[in-house]
């Protein structure tokens, strides 16, 4: 059984294809999602997901950016792209981030119901758009990051700023929290920020979950 999660922030696409696949033998829709990160946050409640269609531009966390962390915290789990925006760029980041199927939304239900059966028996779907090597030298993503960084350099003091960043706290009142002046909150931040290679809150959010350094809460 094809086990899918949707994933795409316009509403109606998502109920488009619930209703679509409701037709289609041997695929069943687990859940849907608005963003990326509502998909990770639903993930662990859905065990038997075994494939991702999402979309590539949205809010929050984008597709290129989710294929990144399924492809690290679910290895089992196939995603496909459906978006409107096809240049080889964005294929081949996609693909390059964990992605193995790449189609358009001016393609019909019944291509993508294909695409889906050909990814669930053979694990992948070459195309015009997807090359066969878009999928050669790839490293795993962890082993290029801890390249890069050393997640031991982290202090004390950065890990608990970071594990209060999902909350709703201004970073004045994590100061607060943290008996610290809003002024060394801002240094943790940007320390952060050069560390971890970001330039937003949101940002370094989604990446302290990816590298395991904070964890979603329930």
């Amino acid at each position: 059984m094809i086990n899918l999660a949707i994933v795409d922030d316009h509403a109606i696409l998502r109920e488009g294809l619930i209703s679509f696949f409701s037709g289609e033998r041997g695929i069943k829709v687990s859940f849907d999602a608005s963003n990326g990160l509502e998909c990770l946050e639903r993930l662990p409640s859905k065990p038997e997901t075994n494939l991702i269609i999402t979309d590539i531009d949205m809010p929050v966390l984008d597709g290129i950016q989710l294929a990144k962390i399924v492809t690290e915290k679910y290895s089992h789990i196939k995603l496909i792209a459906l978006s409107m925006h096809h240049s080889e760029s964005v294929v081949k980041k996609f693909i390059q981030a964990g992605g193995v199927a790449f189609i358009l939304k001016s393609d019909s239900g019944i291509k993508l119901a294909d695409v889906i059966r050909i990814v669930h028996a053979s694990g992948r779907h070459l195309d015009e758009w997807v090359k066969e090597e878009y999928f050669n030298n790839k490293e795993p993503l962890t082993a290029k990051f801890n390249k890069k960084h050393d997640l031991h350099s982290l202090s004390a003091n950065e890990r608990k700023f970071l594990e209060m960043l999902p909350t709703d706290l201004s970073y004045a009142e994590i100061a607060f929290v943290l008996h610290v002046s809003p002024r060394t909150v801002e240094n943790y931040r940007n320390s952060l920020f050069q560390k971890l290679e970001v330039n937003s809150r949101t940002a370094l959010v989604i990446t302290a979950i990816k590298r395991k350094l904070i964890k979603l809460i329930d």
